[in-house]
């Protein structure tokens, strides 16, 4: 299946499109090298996100990063300090009447992960946005024009301002408009996987009897040849498909001598588990994914406390920190001059409940900040709090 925006094109114009060039600007020539070479070296179509998402370990990885996005909490500031919860902007509290603010998190975060772009369309009343609604990245075209610079976008027959769509890229290489994402720049080790699994469901649904030949030293007729191959194939003699409901177990029978030989190898020569399991961790890779969230082992690496933390810690610096940073940026737009959204990534670098606590227990003693802002990370309310002497010190280090 060919993805929607490259269909009838060259790999050359299926890359420049996938990564967002526009045919009003000639792409680097550095670039036309590397995709002149690509397309001298292999015939690997390009996998849309519809198809690259039906391998398990990708749909995994996006359901991951999107569920991590979802957990944080996002908070507002001005001059370096929280806005209390009944002046955050409508738009943040709750971005439009169909989606919670987690939904549209995630809706957005899956959009960057699957397609490397996310668009949000933004409904003002007045000077104030009204409205913030995630869009079909598939209905939508960044367009910058060459001779002034400005960013629109094309969204079902119609063209809107950057400040009326917003376009959020992931990774956006030089001289390209549009963002790309993991599946786009990794379409060849996802197409390798899902040759990979095609392969293994070929297997056993051909109840794992390769192609092969058949053979004799009998004399035979080019009749006896046809009808041998046809009952191979369990076909009549005029090549239609036999009834098999009186032969369950598909035994045949021969005559002429014939002896099969196989011409395909099987998934243990062909190493399957050990490819499946590559591919895993590829794909964890590809995503910015710890490999033991994935449940793929790293030969050499022993899984300890210490590691797995250290891991997570990891991806979400590395990882979520680039799903954050854009969100940010395109949230900080629709509030008011001033205003600065942010996620609270806190409880993520902790990994535990109990380390959390200490480590609040501890910046509250030092006076780093106070129980307030501690249950803030905790998404823990106020009525939540002790009313005896804590209520005293919420004022204390604010």
């Amino acid at each position: 299946m060919q993805p929607r925006f490259i269909a009838g094109m060259d790999i050359r114009s299926k890359l420049l499109s996938a990564i967002g060039f526009t045919t009003r600007a000639a792409a680097p020539q550095s670039l036309n090298n590397t995709l002149t070479a690509l397309r001298s070296t292999t015939n690997v179509q390009p996998l849309p996100p519809e198809a690259a998402v039906s391998l398990s370990a990708v749909y995994r990885s996006i359901s991951i990063i999107a569920t991590a996005m979802r957990q944080l909490s996002l908070t507002v500031e001005r001059g370096g300090a929280q806005l209390p919860a009944k002046d955050i902007p409508a738009c943040i509290r709750r971005p439009n009447l169909h989606q919670s603010r987690g939904d549209f998190i995630e809706a957005a975060t899956i959009s960057l992960a699957s397609t490397g772009n996310a668009y949000i369309k933004v409904d003002r009343f007045g000077d104030t946005v009204d409205a913030l609604t995630v869009l079909n990245p598939w209905e939508c075209q960044a367009v910058i024009d060459t001779e002034t610079g400005v960013k629109t976008v094309s969204y079902r027959g119609k063209v809107y301002q950057y400040d009326e769509i917003l376009h959020v890229p992931l990774l956006t290489l030089p001289g390209a408009t549009n963002g790309l994402g993991p599946i786009q720049a990794s379409y060849m080790e996802l197409s390798t996987a899902r040759d990979v699994r095609d392969f293994a469901a070929g297997w056993f649904r051909n109840t794992g009897q390769p192609s092969g030949i058949l053979s004799t030293d009998q004399k035979v007729s080019t009749d006896d040849l046809i009808a041998m191959r046809n009952a191979w194939n369990y076909l009549d003699p005029d090549g239609n498909p036999l009834d098999m409901s009186a032969n369950p177990s598909r035994i045949r029978v021969f005559p002429h001598g014939l002896t099969y030989t196989p011409i395909l190898i099987s998934p243990r020569e062909a190493q399957w588990l050990e490819a499946q399991q590559f591919n895993t961790t590829q794909i964890a890779r590809i995503f910015g994914i710890p490999a033991p969230l994935l449940l793929a082992a790293v030969e050499g690496n022993a899984q300890t406390y210490s590691n797995v933390e250290q891991e997570w810690i990891a991806f979400t610096r590395f990882t979520l920190q680039s799903y954050i940073s854009k969100l940010e940026d395109a949230l900080t737009m629709c509030v008011p001059r001033g205003n600065r959204v942010k996620f609270n990534v806190e409880a993520l670098l902790r990994s535990d409940t109990a380390s959390r606590y200490a480590a609040h227990k501890t910046a509250i003693e030092i006076g780093l900040y106070s129980p307030k802002y501690a249950r803030e990370i905790e998404g823990i309310p106020d009525t939540a709090a002790p009313t005896t002497q804590t209520n005293e010190n919420e004022g204390e280090g604010e």
